[in-house]
């Protein structure tokens, strides 16, 4: 059985259907379309190079030009933001740090079709992740990564020599081999998920249910929690 993120609409779920899963003897599979992301695949690959250290923090913005006024697509997407572009967005950063979180805080922008999530992690570092789809002016930063020793962004890996010495270096972007589609067309052949791609479609269920609860109650959710 295939899924795309999110794997269930909460935390407790997504572990349910994995037992569930495991005992009917069904290989669910979760495919995230999104990892095939020129920028994410470039920030995966800075951090394979061990230069950025341990990361203290993973920002990630977009703000898309607003849609036509009176364009009945506007309707449609109101109020789908989290729900539909949240997942994509939690999962590439599940991707990116095995950190377990610790708090969420969850904010709303209704007139602007979007949302905010702060996220601390037990190992003390932090994300923000913020998405605006109504705005006159656009702007997407892609993921801005820092480390203790080392800066991503842009498909850039800044690093700083003995000397003190900035050097910024452009990161190659190697397309996966299998893209998420080719994943798709070879269905029969599908194993049963790794722990670890259990783990991040756990993360990326938890995370949407946490930014949630936190926007209805206008308070920060405890993973612990969950």
């Amino acid at each position: 059985m295939l899924v795309e993120p999110p794997i269930a609409p909460s935390l407790s779920e997504g572990r349910q259907l994995l037992a569930l899963a495991q005992a009917q003897k069904v290989a669910l599979r979760v495919i995230g379309l999104r990892r095939s992301e020129p920028d994410f695949i470039a920030a995966l690959a800075a951090m394979a190079t061990g230069r950025l250290g341990p990361l203290a923090a993973l920002r990630w913005h977009a703000a898309e030009y607003a849609v036509r006024a009176g364009d009945p697509a506007a309707d449609y997407r109101r109020g789908e933001t989290l729900a539909a572009a949240g997942p994509p967005i939690f999962d590439q950063l599940a991707g990116l740090t095995a950190a377990i979180p610790e708090t969420i805080w969850g904010r709303a922008f209704s007139a602007e079709d979007g949302f905010a999530a702060d996220i601390q992690f037990v190992d003390g570092s932090g994300s923000h992740l913020e998405l605006r789809r109504t705005a006159r002016a656009a702007l997407r930063t892609g993921w801005m990564i820092e480390g203790i020793t080392g800066t991503y962004h842009q498909r850039r890996l800044i690093t700083t020599t003995i000397d003190g010495e900035l050097v910024d270096e452009a990161m190659p972007v190697m397309l996966p081999v299998n893209d998420p589609l080719g994943e798709l067309e070879s269905m029969m052949d599908l194993e049963p998920m790794t722990e670890a791609e259990q783990y991040r479609s756990l993360i990326t269920a938890g995370l949407l249910d946490a930014v949630q609860r936190s926007i209805a109650t206008n308070s920060p959710v405890e993973w612990k929690a969950l």
